[in-house]
């Protein structure tokens, strides 16, 4: 018999849909095992490994920030935090550029 837990799906879902944090941010929750626990508007399944990994072997107290690399070589700006005895991992992620475009004007 194989048990699965999740969180309300639809409830979280519906939530991020309806925020936007710039125009490359997005929001979603991993398990410990690093699967995604929603779909998110730009494209990441429900049940899907975390391409970005993530989650790692440490548990973090509070939030933990910082900036990682994905597959394609773009640069994100990570929030991340645990959630209800560190079971699940709310991420929220942004490209750097986006993220900074006020403080870091384009040259020209």
């Amino acid at each position: 018999m194989v048990l699965r837990s999740t969180i309300d799906t639809q409830f979280f879902t519906h939530l991020v849909e309806r925020v936007r944090i710039g125009k490359t941010g997005e929001a979603y929750i991993l398990n410990e095992k690093g699967i995604l626990q929603n779909s998110t508007p730009i494209g990441r399944n429900l049940m899907d490994q975390d391409a970005d990994h993530v989650v790692g072997p440490a548990r973090h107290e509070g939030t933990d920030t910082f900036l990682k690399k994905n597959q394609k070589g773009e640069e994100f700006l990570y929030a991340t935090t645990w959630l209800q005895d560190k079971k699940w991992l709310l991420v929220v992620r942004r490209e750097e550029s986006d993220a900074f475009r006020d403080v870091r004007p384009p040259l020209t």
